[in-house]
């Protein structure tokens, strides 16, 4: 089964005056675009497929930050929203797609989310991103809201080593991030 993701993030200024660039996720033919009110350009798209009927969606949903000017004080809310979100449907072999939208480099998951994409394949992409990051560190640029732009893009499959993983930032310009990749059958079996 492929799925392609093509994702962005760019500069954000405040007050807001951008529009969200959403992500777009492809699983085979099928675009899934998700559900869920966008509140401003930061986000993620988050999706859980069922491992024994790929066609199954679990999960299909956009997280955004609220359009606040200190994104500090709610990004991990966000992160926490989506762990608390994904554990329950999260059984062995289902799918994890993720990829995230206009966010700031200093914006990562939290342990909690952390952990499940851990568990679904996350590697070398996401330490390096939680590793060479400063959480929570908000431009001091009263007319920036994003400056340090990121994209992040994951596939894996639950108790499973098969996953894909892309990350892209930059320091005031935009980023794109397209990954593209096979999920085994193999992978989904059990």
């Amino acid at each position: 089964m492929e799925i392609k993701i093509h994702t962005t993030s760019t500069i954000v200024h405040w007050p807001i005056t951008e529009d969200p660039v959403l992500p777009a996720v492809r699983v085979g033919n099928s675009p899934l675009k998700g559900e869920g009110t966008v509140a401003s350009p930061a986000g993620v798209q988050v999706v859980v497929l069922s491992g024994r009927n790929p066609s199954t969606v679990q999960l299909n949903r956009y997280y955004s930050l609220p359009a606040q000017r200190h994104w500090y004080l709610t990004y991990m809310d966000m992160w926490n929203t989506i762990a608390g979100d994904v554990k329950p449907v999260a059984a062995d072999h289902s799918i994890l797609i993720v990829a995230t939208f206009g966010i700031h480099a200093n914006m990562p998951p939290t342990d909690a989310a952390a952990t499940l994409l851990r568990r679904a394949g996350a590697g070398q992409e996401l330490t390096q991103w939680i590793e060479n990051c400063q959480p929570g560190s908000q431009s001091g640029n009263p007319t920036m809201w994003i400056d340090h732009p990121l994209a992040y893009a994951f596939v894996g499959v639950f108790v499973n080593t098969s996953s894909a993983e892309k990350v892209s930032r930059s320091w005031n310009q935009a980023v794109t991030v397209d990954l593209d990749t096979i999920v085994p059958d193999l992978a989904l079996a059990g």
